[in-house]
């Protein structure tokens, strides 16, 4: 049965592509050395990482980049702010390190991506604060640790928390999730949700001034695993079901809308697809290219190509309900039909005659038959009283 195979794809890259922005030699430092921890002289990494000042952010194409780092930045050139915006919404990564100067991030990047402003930034007295919460069942820190490490199963894993002195007050908001909260309760870490892309927000910048972060050994792997969790394609390993359309939004490149797109089926058969662009501000540097896909006929690998070029492999499978033998409630099969736009419908028993069912759904119910033994009944009866009224009046 077809139900019974069920598909997936799975997005391995070849290469992420990053850039850090901001003049903050001593966070860059840090930041540098965490993410080329797992490269060597005769290792090829996986991440290949830019630098520019925010002066320069211009000079980073972000059409060529998959994750933005933000550390420390003073102040966004025009335009930047809805440059970064329209990047991550569109897919795209962003990792925020703010610093000392927030004012640039309250007035423009975070009101730009719906993310609760900065309120400060507080020293931490005495001999600081440490982690109190850290989400172990985040995707962040699924392939950090091994189950070896930690014994018996069941035994609590811990994380070791840096010792912070200084830390930026924030909330996490109605749309973000905290991932690791301070002893005071104040955030350490976010996820924010922006369009098509994700947003991390750190409390604290990597450098020694605020806490011994760098230093720990979960920097240099939550760092990396960052990286990768934020990689446009990470997260969007999504299974579709037949019947429903999918919608693909690329990111705007120098003769794209000129390109042939198509989806070839799992029967080999290619449907031509037609994408249309969209521009925000920023110009043709922040375009998109928006393609909607016919509804899926069966289940499968579907591909997309853009001029013979493999652009993505979607995985459609059928809906398990569709496997559920188990008899439907009356209310289960009038809400069904409801989402069908159906008003009426008519159930069948065990021994009604579909032919007579659709028969009469078409044409309606006969009613000539009635219509002669209720006349035959109005006749008799008629006969009957006009038969007592003339023994009445014989009779008188």
């Amino acid at each position: 049965m077809a139900d019974n195979n069920r598909y997936f794809t799975m997005y391995i890259p070849e290469r992420i592509d990053v850039a850090i922005l901001g003049a903050d030699d001593a966070a860059n430092k840090f930041t540098m050395l965490a993410l080329n921890s797992r490269g060597g002289e005769n290792t090829q990494t996986l991440l290949s990482i830019k630098q520019a000042p925010d002066e320069r952010f211009w000079d980073l194409d972000l059409r060529r980049v998959d994750i933005l780092i933000c550390t420390n930045v003073r102040s966004f050139p025009t335009g930047a702010v809805d440059r970064i915006k329209t990047f991550v919404e569109g897919g795209g990564g962003l990792v925020i390190f703010p610093g000392t100067e927030v004012t640039a991030y309250n007035t423009g990047l975070l009101p730009a991506l719906k993310i609760p402003p900065i309120e400060g930034v507080a020293a931490i007295q005495a001999d600081g604060t440490t982690f109190k919460n850290v989400d172990l069942e985040h995707p962040l820190f699924s392939s950090i640790f091994e189950e070896q490490a930690f014994g018996k199963r069941g035994t609590p894993r811990v994380v070791e928390s840096p010792v912070i002195h200084q830390v930026i007050h924030r909330k996490t908001g109605i749309r973000g999730q905290a991932i690791i909260t301070l002893g005071e309760g104040t955030p350490f870490l976010t996820e924010q949700p922006a369009g098509s892309g994700r947003v991390l927000f750190y409390s604290v910048p990597p450098t020694l001034s605020w806490s011994d972060f760098p230093l720990k050994g979960i920097f240099a792997p939550l760092l990396y695993r960052s990286m990768v969790y934020l990689s446009p394609r990470e997260h969007t390993r999504q299974t579709y079901l037949t019947g429903t359309q999918a919608t693909f939004v690329l990111p705007g490149t120098a003769g794209g809308a000129a390109k042939k797109y198509s989806l070839r089926e799992p029967d080999d058969v290619e449907q031509t697809l037609y994408p249309s662009s969209s521009d925000t501000k920023g110009g043709a540097m922040s375009s998109t290219l928006s393609i909607t896909s016919e509804p899926f006929r069966t289940a499968g690998i579907y591909r997309l190509r853009a001029d013979r070029q493999e652009v993505e492999d979607l995985a459609v499978n059928t809906d398990s309900r569709e496997s559920d033998t188990r008899r439907i409630g009356p209310d289960e099969l009038q809400k069904y039909f409801g989402e069908l736009g159906v008003a009426h419908y008519s159930q069948l028993g065990a021994g009604d005659k579909f032919g007579d069912a659709i028969m009469q759904s078409r044409y309606g119910v006969e009613l000539w038959r009635p219509c002669i033994i209720l006349a035959i009944a109005m006749a008799l009866l008629e006969m009957a009283i006009a038969r007592d009224s003339r023994g009445a009046a014989e009779a008188a």
